[in-house]
């Protein structure tokens, strides 16, 4: 009975001592000498060497004042704050089991590389684990292999960033033990399964990101127990399947909602009128199908609505011209028919605007005008008709206008008050009459950089103000009946890198100075009244006598390389046969066209050049 009693004791006398045996073996010298070993073990050669000069043998006693380094009121190791320091290295000989009142492990912005250890699951009082990063700046770095299902061991973790890695395999099931998490961001890593159902037990999720992964499968219904959730991440994964209504009405509290890039099928659920808190939704590039639900006008809150690339079907509703806060509208790439409606014109926020490929017909409605925000505005590949309103030049802080791949009538109107307008294109339209040269003086759309008004119906001369378009970079006046020379003046536009001139009615000289000097001829062909000169190339005035003496050095060149005696004796005989015809004479253009020689003919044939 004595051994008994003698041997509760001792063991009462044991547990007694545990705390006190922990604590030595996490004592604050042992953590010191832990982290310098680890130190030692990564790379210096792309951080300052000073930056961790006092993780030192010689400062062992003064753990707690050490660069990235907090303390607990024991002084033992509670932070490990490394973000951004560059550090080159692995996790190999980090001894995590003498860390286990670490609550915060932050590694992000480095070069770490390598696996995550199991051992990390030592770290029991950890709340915040940011690994994210490693692999920005370089495509041999970066934390790899699987997310450790020690990770479940953690049960106080509610912060994990493991986003822009290499992790790959699946996500542990284990996770679902961490009741405390309220943010996960696993994005842009190598992720190639389902996502585990346990997850759904995480209900103190506010932040989800599982983006740029090579996730699969249908979503769990487990998800829709996430009814705390303000942003789901999911976009650029392999997910199918449809986004079930019991799913998209729980996530009532929803401020972000990213889908897109994926695979979900089926219809855009009504429900999702209940998300009442959503700013930003972004469905695009999907398979889905049907009408786009009219619930969407619920959503007041709304300022991105991204429903591009999918199959969508019927008519553009009205209800979104109650989202007043929208800043952003892509309903491009589907198969929306009918008018667009008035509505719109009250998204007086709105900056960009993208109905193109679609099947939309009528008139571009006047209110579109009041649209004084906007800075995009693309309706191409579609049916509309009529004329283009004067009124889109009340736009005046657009940036691009795209009406091209329509069947718009009449004339280009007076649109010069978008003194901020990059790009325009009208082309594949049955626009008429002359080139206005008010889209080219001082006062409108001098900002130019892209211009496209081809095929269609313009007449009459290309306006010589063309040329005080000073940033024109592109110009495409093809495949209409303009007629007259090609202003001398454009050859003086030195930023204008491409330009199409072909299928018209041009005549007279060939333009061979300045930017046309090494001419595609696939820019002119079509014209069946260009010609070239017969005794060189078309004068330049603008040149200065550099550029003349240069051309003159090269035509002698080219002389002297592919004429001889006979070639001369053989251009003399038919000369003398030939004397009476024109010296110059039109010609039509080909796009295979031989070499530029002189002609004894009275001609030069154009040089075939690759285009620009």
């Amino acid at each position: 009975m004595q051994l008994k009693t003698m041997t509760f004791h001792y063991m009462l006398l044991l547990l007694s001592a545990l705390p006190l045996i922990k604590t030595m073996s996490t004592s604050p010298g042992k953590q010191a000498e832990s982290l310098i070993k680890w130190k030692d073990d990564l790379s210096s050669s792309s951080w300052p060497p000073s930056l961790l000069n006092s993780w030192s043998l010689t400062n062992l006693n003064s753990l707690c004042n050490w660069t990235a380094i907090v303390c607990t009121k024991t002084r033992t190791v509670s932070e490990i704050q490394l973000s951004g320091m560059e550090i080159n290295g692995t996790l190999a000989l980090f001894d995590f089991s003498l860390f286990p009142s670490l609550t915060h492990f932050d590694l992000s912005g480095n070069y770490f590389r390598g696996p995550i250890p199991y051992a990390i699951g030592n770290l029991s009082r950890l709340t915040t684990l940011d690994l994210s990063n490693n692999s920005l700046y370089s495509s041999y770095n970066g934390f790899s292999g699987p997310i450790p299902d020690s990770i479940g061991l953690i049960s106080g973790l509610q912060y994990i960033d493991l986003s822009h890695n290499f992790l790959e395999g699946k996500i542990p099931p284990s996770i679902g033990k961490l009741r405390e998490l309220q943010s996960l961001d696993l994005s842009y890593n190598s992720l190639n399964s389902s996502i585990t159902s346990e997850l759904g037990l995480c209900t103190n999720l506010t932040h989800l990101s599982l983006s740029s992964n090579k996730l699969n499968g249908e979503l769990p219904l487990s998800l829709s127990n996430l009814k705390n959730l303000v942003e789901l991440r999911l976009d650029n994964n392999l997910f199918i399947g449809q986004i079930l209504p019991s799913l998209v009405s729980n996530w009532t509290e929803l401020v972000s909602l990213y889908l897109q890039d994926n695979s979900f099928s089926g219809t855009i659920s009504a429900e999702i009128g209940l998300l009442t808190q959503l700013q930003y939704l972004r469905l695009y590039s999907n398979e889905f199908r049907g009408e786009i639900p009219q619930s969407l006008g619920n959503l007041s809150q709304l300022q991105v609505l991204y429903l591009d690339h999918n199959h969508l079907t019927g008519k553009i509703p009205q209800s979104l011209g109650k989202l007043t806060q929208l800043l952003r509208l892509f309903l491009d790439h589907n198969h929306l028919t009918g008018e667009i409606p008035q509505s719109p014109g009250k998204l007086t926020q709105l900056q960009r605007l993208y109905l193109s490929h679609n099947q939309l017909t009528g008139e571009i409605p006047q209110s579109l005008d009041k649209l004084t925000q906007l800075y995009r505005l693309h309706l191409s590949n579609n049916h509309f008709t009529g004329e283009i309103p004067q009124s889109l030049g009340n736009l005046s802080h657009l940036c691009e206008l795209d009406l091209s791949a329509n069947n718009f009538t009449g004339v280009i109107p007076r649109i010069s008050g978008m003194l901020d307008l990059k790009l325009l294109s009208l082309s594949n339209n049955n626009l008429t009459r002359v080139m206005p040269i008010h889209l080219f003086l001082a006062a409108g759309l001098t900002g130019l950089v892209y211009l496209d008004l081809s095929s269609n119906s313009l007449s009459g001369a290309i306006p010589s103000e063309l040329h005080m378009l000073t940033t024109l970079e592109v110009f495409n006046a093809s495949r209409n009946h303009l007629s007259g020379e090609i202003p001398s003046a454009l050859a003086d536009m030195l930023t204008l890198s491409s330009y199409d001139f072909s299928y018209n009615n041009l005549t007279g000289p060939l333009p061979t100075c300045g930017i046309f000097e090494k001419a595609p001829t696939s820019a002119f062909v079509g014209n069946y009244g260009l010609w070239s000169h017969a005794d060189g190339r078309t004068e330049c005035k603008s040149s200065s006598t550099h550029s003349k003496r240069a051309n003159k050095n090269k035509v002698s060149i080219i002389l002297y390389s592919f004429c001889g005696f006979a070639t001369v004796a053989i251009a003399i005989f038919f000369f003398l046969m030939f004397r009476k015809r024109s010296t110059i004479r039109p010609q039509k253009l080909s796009a295979h066209s031989l070499p530029c020689l002189p002609d004894p003919f009275g001609m030069l044939t154009i040089k075939k050049l690759s285009a620009l």
